[in-house]
């Protein structure tokens, strides 16, 4: 297999210091590298240090990133409670997935925040993984898709009938969303896709050559149901 996948672990909501431990150390124990795939780690933003100290001394620095699950729109100042683009990468985060639809749902996040959330964290070279569920929210993205964002930009298609109902979206259907998503950003944009993603269902998504990587939620808050998705991946 000549394509690596990069393949994200959104803990949302879900984890303390000592489940971010305990995780760490069981997906040590049976992790394997492999060309297949590239792992990232999206953490609540309490969780960060710890996740980067255990993954240090797991000594898996070179085969986990950590990413943020959102990333203010505003650089600094009177914004209580927000996060900063200047602050995550001190802590050595990589990447940051925004506009999750919880958060646009829950959380009223609009595509204008959004694409305020997509330049800030472009300005400080973070992997920007934006999230959508339809193509208004794309053609959006591409109202600011200068040349510094396309070359940073993923885009997580995130069907929302898919988000933790445990009822995936079709290959075929998921091929069709991710070939007019990239005729609105552009062929070289990665597209991956997150929905219900476990390793009962990953390899039906191998086939396609526009699926570029997986944003995995509930099936990433147990280590070894993670590590049997990266498996199915290595596999093929």
């Amino acid at each position: 297999m000549n394509k690596e996948y990069l393949v994200i672990a959104n803990w949302k909501l879900n984890m303390d210091v000592n489940n971010t431990n305990w995780w760490v150390d069981k997906f040590e124990e049976h992790f394997e590298e492999s060309e297949a795939y590239k792992v990232a780690i999206a953490p609540s933003f309490t969780e960060i240090p710890i996740l980067l100290n255990a993954i240090g001394e797991a000594d898996l620095e070179e085969d986990v990133e950590v990413y943020a699950q959102d990333i203010s729109q505003f650089e600094k100042g009177k914004y209580t409670g927000e996060v900063s683009g200047f602050q995550l990468i001190e802590h050595g985060v990589m990447g940051v997935i925004i506009g999750h639809s919880e958060r646009r749902k829950f959380l009223g996040e609009t595509n204008k925040a959004i694409n305020q959330k997509i330049m800030m964290a472009t300005e400080y070279d973070l992997k920007p993984v934006v999230c959508v569920s339809n193509f208004e929210q794309v053609e959006a993205i591409s109202s600011i898709l200068t040349d510094s964002i396309r070359h940073r930009i993923v885009i997580a298609y995130e069907p929302l009938e898919a988000i933790g109902s445990g009822h995936p979206d079709s290959p075929e259907h998921v091929d069709h969303v991710l070939t007019h998503i990239k005729k609105i950003l552009g062929d070289s944009v990665p597209t991956i896709y997150g929905g219900s993603v476990d390793a009962d269902n990953i390899s039906d998504y191998l086939d396609s050559d526009l699926i570029s990587g997986f944003l995995v939620g509930t099936a990433s808050i147990k280590p070894q149901d993670f590590l049997d998705i990266l498996d199915r991946i290595h596999e093929g």
